[in-house]
């Protein structure tokens, strides 16, 4: 039996005032999603007091079935890093850099928009010698981020905090800067002669001109996660942190695509690859990254709609592809809540071969707590795919 575990992060979420005491997913359309819960089980998968589950990194891996203890020490720095400079050795210290627009003291973009993957790769190449002299190695991971490697530590540990709008570029009455903070200002001198932010500004864009580097940490490890009778997984995402678990695991990967270009239909993976890939791995998992920092979608208008999104493109083209093995698969569409929100229930439908349906007909935090399945324990997901 074939198995697809689809996970969405920050798609789970508490009601708001902008929506009128809805979540995003209670307003929704979630039509592919909503039409598996009718003919499939629902419930909410329960993070337990050992999991800090309001850290996608940690989240992930507990979902993959990893051991919380384990999850807990995971930083997206290392983690990122294992995926394009390996899980080490080669390097002591790794942290996740974002491209951040600043004015000289704070933070004024988490992540510069609209900022392409080819130039992001020239900033790059601009930063790697001088940052290479400090002491540290610079790798694109995506559009607006890279990782940071350092093979020594010469200062003090300062893993770094998320980079929130109005974050202080340098703390105030800190006498001797940590690594961290030598590295960011060496990256601000060389930023703020870039020629390619010149022309970003004369065209009414924030520039790049700061490197943000946070969720820094040593080399990590972490157990293969999945239970038995999942022998051959793969993972497809365009998450640079999902690729870096894999590469821990030694999990291969296939890119998803990019699921929030401007274009009315985004470049996923194609339905012959993806019908492949279920054909030689007996389990896949869709991770889908949000469109911005920590499993934001921006508003909660913009989020509604994005959700809407991935229920058309994404679960549509797992679906299309599930359509062609008959019977013999089941699936699994889970949300994760976004960085820093700690949500004890967040919802989870599972639909397929040998699956008796409940009475529920949608898919969202309320409605899925009133299903069959109940409370499911988030390191058992896998476990209640595969009929364990």
């Amino acid at each position: 039996m074939k198995r697809v575990l689809v996970i969405y992060e920050g798609a789970a979420g508490e009601a708001s005032d902008e929506l009128e005491g809805a979540t995003p997913l209670a307003l929704a359309r979630s039509i592919r999603a909503s039409a598996l819960a009718t003919r499939g089980v629902t419930g909410a998968l329960f993070w337990g007091p050992e999991t800090v589950a309001d850290r996608t990194e940690a989240a992930l891996a507990v979902l993959l079935g990893a051991d919380p203890v384990e999850a807990r020490n995971l930083r997206r720095g290392p983690v990122e890093a294992a995926a394009v400079a390996g899980p080490g050795p080669g390097w002591t210290y790794a942290y996740r850099g974002n491209l951040v627009a600043t004015d000289g003291i704070e933070v004024r973009e988490s992540r510069v928009g609209g900022l392409s993957l080819d130039e992001t790769k020239w900033l790059g190449e601009a930063l790697s010698e001088p940052m290479r002299e400090a002491g540290a190695r610079v790798l694109v991971t995506d559009a607006g981020r890279l990782v940071v490697t350092l093979d020594r530590l010469t200062g003090a540990v300062d893993p770094g905090p998320f980079p929130e709008v109005g974050s202080m570029l340098e703390p105030p009455h800190q006498r001797k800067p940590t690594d961290r903070q030598r590295l960011m200002a060496r990256a601000a001198e060389v930023l703020s002669g870039a020629s390619l932010n010149e022309v970003r500004v004369d065209l009414g864009e924030n520039p790049a001109n700061g490197l943000w580097l946070w969720s820094g940490g040593p080399p990590v490890s972490v157990a293969k996660p999945w239970p038995v009778s999942v022998e051959k997984p793969v993972l497809v995402t365009n998450s640079p942190l999902a690729r870096g678990l894999a590469s821990l695991w030694g999990t291969p990967v296939l890119p998803l695509g990019d699921v929030w270009s401007e274009a009315g239909t985004p470049e996923l993976i194609g339905a012959e690859d993806l019908f492949q890939a279920l054909l030689r791995h007996d389990l896949v998992v869709v991770y889908v990254e949000a469109p911005f920092e920590g499993g934001r979608f921006g508003g909660g208008v913009e989020q509604v709609k994005a959700l809407d999104r991935l229920d058309i493109h994404v679960l549509g083209r797992v679906l299309e592809v599930l359509d062609r093995l008959g019977d013999n698969h089941r699936i699994m569409v889970a949300a994760l809540p976004s960085d820093g929100v700690w949500l004890e229930h967040t919802p989870v439908v599972l639909a397929g071969r040998g699956i008796t349906p409940d009475p529920v007909a949608r898919w969202e935090e309320t409605s899925c707590m009133e299903g069959a399945l109940g409370r499911v324990s988030a390191r058992r997901c896998l476990a209640q795919i595969a009929g364990d």
